[in-house]
């Protein structure tokens, strides 16, 4: 056949079109198999986009600028569709684990880096003390469903006590033995606490993994370094789980100084302590001493009859009756009220001697959290250790008390008298602080509990949750939308990066100076801080509040396309529709829609987990900002990053005849807050307005549609204590051609009157500070 040229070419022929076809099959497969992966990789990112929500992809050039109207095309291919789950072990960022197997990814993830918990079995009556606060232990976002599982919680957390959900050691091969499960059990009332002590005490001497919190203990039964002493949930189960702050107020009082208590038994001289303290009192002046002239109401109650009036039927006479002939001394069912009229108030310590397992500090526990919440300052005079020590600031306590040395006691009136009014509102301010963020309900007290454990334990403080988003697509608009997963609202911390993030707490805690370390969030670690000195990215959010003014809308994003420094726009849709047939003009940066819940003005603050920047620029849609105006203003916040910077500016005053305070919205010299429907702030106060301040003035802004702005000014002014800055001399920006507004009503300047002074007695006092400072220079 070689020989035969004919069928020599015949033959190369037939080979070469053989080959071409082997080859075009094995492209053919390698397609497949390429599909078929391709395929399992889609299906991956669904599984790790239900651990979490990733961050919008899109992409905008800064230089490839468009201003004209023109639709921008819809091209589905580049936007993907993520899905919740309703798993919560699976609530985490998965950013930097995807190269792993799912067993070590689950392992990587549930490490017990962060302090996480489960809960026992519900036991108690479904109501009271205890019931409060295991519902406030369900809703806390460091809680877990499991308390079997492998890497699971190291902490199981019990209310009240119940033997037959213990979590002591079993021959369990599947529990780790490095990382051994530890029960803790909190013993909310007196009663819970004595019936536990008086029934399981060799089982709390026994060498078990067991940790009670309670608010007072027998003799012998306190272990220092392992249990928990504090009094606060007994404080609930006398005053409440909320009070009221309509009288805490900052002004002047009645009294100097005040104590109302009841003495039990007169120590011997040989005995030192508080009652101690209570002798040197009585000793000074007389009982029942209240006159006005020497500003001091000294009530020690010793007498039966006396004592009857002191802790009448009720109770405070349960308590006393449940530690009769142990308690020395304790508050009088009056404190609270006498307290509210009085500067300071006297908090019997005792002497040295005094230990933490000793049921007088219950009394002298019990009279701080009366003096704090009251607004009294707190007079402590002796020696003692404070709660939650590794959880509060002792910086914070110092700034919020008065101590006093127990051989110093008799100085103790010349103290009080010398001190300036400055320095009485500082003490005040700081103990209002204290009390508000680790005492004010249940649901503090359960952080701050578990801040105090997760730093006795050493964990890493977990990132500040964000409000977490669901990215959807539809192909009705042209820009990707994100509403709020019903399942699991907060994207929990990465605990793949807790190194990291560990470092962030100490390169701050080295950043930030005494003051802006106290005014911190203590609970959460946050990767930007207004305080914080080092340089970030010159780049800013535009936060725009939106609800059914469409063309308003077109217009305000036209307005910020020639807008410098611009990063992001993220529309909040407040109507209950969603954003159909939603067209918006084409964008060099990015533009997201959040559809929110609910109609709220609330929105406007959510901490969003698309929102990527620091700066953020708060907008109404009918504002009407120039480039010019917006450089201008986001130049000066880049200077004064913990205040807010903002453009239309009002005032606030006290009328004397209605004695209440008056929102001013025409000419005034001064200012004292700057609308937020223009205003650049910190990402950071996003978080305040939703986790820290005080839920009834959200609840009283849903209830009034209005007054989100005043309510922001609120919360800046009182971390800070400094004033809003205005820019430019301009205080209205009227929007021509726009509908009604909600500021046309008739009732909107009365509204803001009662908002401001709700929210006073919310706060407890003004936190508004008026300037006269405009940044027009930097124009």
């Amino acid at each position: 056949v070689l020989q035969n040229p004919t069928m020599r070419t015949y033959r190369l022929e037939k080979i070469v079109a053989v080959v071409a076809l082997s080859l075009s099959m094995i492209w053919l497969l390698l397609n497949l198999f390429s599909n078929g992966l391709l395929l399992n990789k889609r299906r991956d990112s669904v599984t790790l986009a239900s651990e979490s929500i990733p961050k919008n992809k899109m992409k905008g050039s800064r230089t490839e600028q468009n201003h004209d109207f023109e639709m921008a095309s819809y091209d589905p291919t580049h936007i993907e569709l993520f899905i919740a789950t309703n798993d919560e072990r699976l609530r985490y960022d998965t950013k930097t684990t995807n190269h792993l197997s799912g067993t070590e990814r689950n392992t990587q993830l549930t490490r017990p880096q962060i302090l996480h918990f489960c809960l026992a079995r519900r036991t108690h009556p479904v109501e009271g003390i205890s019931h409060q606060l295991y519902e406030a232990l369900l809703h806390n976002y460091l809680r877990q469903s499991e308390c079997n599982h492998k890497y699971t919680a190291p902490l199981k957390i019990m209310v009240e006590w119940n033997s037959n959900d213990f979590c002591a050691p079993r021959a369990n091969k599947s529990m780790p033995t490095h990382n051994p499960v530890k029960c803790l059990v909190i013993l909310p009332t007196v009663d819970s606490a004595l019936k536990f002590q008086n029934t399981t005490t060799a089982l709390v001497n026994a060498n078990v993994p067991l940790i009670v919190v309670a608010p007072t203990f027998v003799p012998g039964s306190f272990r220092p370094h392992t249990d928990i002493l504090v009094s606060t949930l007994c404080y609930f189960e006398l005053i409440g789980t909320t009070y009221s702050t309509s009288s805490t107020g900052h002004g002047d009082r009645s009294y100097l100084v005040t104590i109302s208590v009841g003495q039990n038994s007169k120590p011997t001289s040989s005995e030192e302590g508080d009652g101690d303290v209570l002798n040197y009192l009585n000793d000074l002046y007389s009982v029942g001493d209240t006159s006005m002239d020497t500003g001091m109401m000294l009530s020690i109650s010793t007498k039966s009859d006396e004592l009857a009036q002191c802790w009448p039927d009720g109770k405070f006479k349960s308590i006393v009756q449940q530690l009769i002939g142990h308690l020395k001394w304790f508050p009088c069912a009056n404190s609270m009220n006498v307290l509210r009229k009085s500067t300071f108030g006297i908090v019997p310590v005792g002497s040295s001697h005094l230990t933490t397992d000793q049921f007088n500090s219950f009394s002298w526990q019990i009279q701080l959290m009366l003096c704090l919440s009251s607004g009294a300052v707190p007079v402590l005079i002796g020696e003692g250790a404070l709660p939650f020590p590794l959880a509060i600031d002792k910086e914070l306590w110092a700034r919020s008390i008065i101590r006093i040395p127990f051989h110093q006691s008799n100085e103790t009136i010349s103290v009080l008298r010398s001190t300036t009014s400055k320095q009485i509102k500082s003490l005040q301010y700081y103990g209002k602080m204290l009390f508000r963020r680790f005492f004010r309900n249940t649901a503090a007290y359960v952080s701050t509990l578990l801040l105090e454990l997760s730093n006795r334990l050493g964990f890493v403080k977990p990132l500040a949750p964000q409000w977490r988003t669901v990215l959807k697509v539809s192909p009705s608009t042209n820009v990707p939308y994100y509403f709020s997963d019903p399942e699991n609202r907060f994207t929990e911390p990465d605990l793949t990066d807790l190194s990291a993030a560990k470092q962030l707490e100490n390169r701050q805690a080295a950043e930030l100076n005494l003051q802006e370390r106290i005014r911190l969030n203590p609970f959460w670690s946050f990767a930007f801080v207004p305080w914080s000195h080092s340089v970030k990215q010159s780049l800013f959010t535009a936060v725009i509040l939106y609800y059914d003014r469409y063309n308003v809308l077109r217009h305000a994003l036209f307005g910020l396309q020639n807008a410098p420094y611009l990063h992001s726009i993220i529309i909040v849709w407040n109507h209950p529709s969603e954003p159909d047939k939603f067209w918006l003009p084409k964008s060099y940066v990015p533009i997201k829609i959040y559809k929110a819940q609910n109609n709220s003005l609330n929105n406007r603050f959510l901490p969003l987990d698309i929102i990527e920047t620091e700066a953020v620029l708060a907008l109404d849609d009918d504002m009407k900002l120039s480039p010019a105006q917006i450089k201008t203003g986001f130049n000066v916040w880049k200077e004064n990053r913990d205040r807010l910077v903002g453009f239309p500016a009002r005032s606030h005053a006290y009328d004397s005849e209605k004695k209440a305070w008056t929102y001013v919205a025409g000419p005034s010299p001064t200012y004292s807050i700057v609308l937020t429907s223009g205003a650049f702030l910190h990402n950071y106060y996003l978080y305040t307005y939703t986790w820290d301040m005080p839920s009834e003035i959200r609840q009283f802004i849903d209830d009034k549609r209005n007054c989100e702005d005043i309510a922001m000014n609120f919360q800046i002014s009182h971390l800070t204590r400094k004033p809003p800055i205005k820019v430019l001399k301009e205080s209205y920006f009227p929007c021509h051609g726009c509908t009604a507004a909600l500021s046309s009503r008739n009732d909107h300047y009365q509204t803001r009157s009662k908002c401001i002074n709700e929210f006073i007695n919310i706060y407890g006092y003004n936190p508004l500070i008026h300037t006269q400072v405009f940044m027009d220079q930097y124009v």
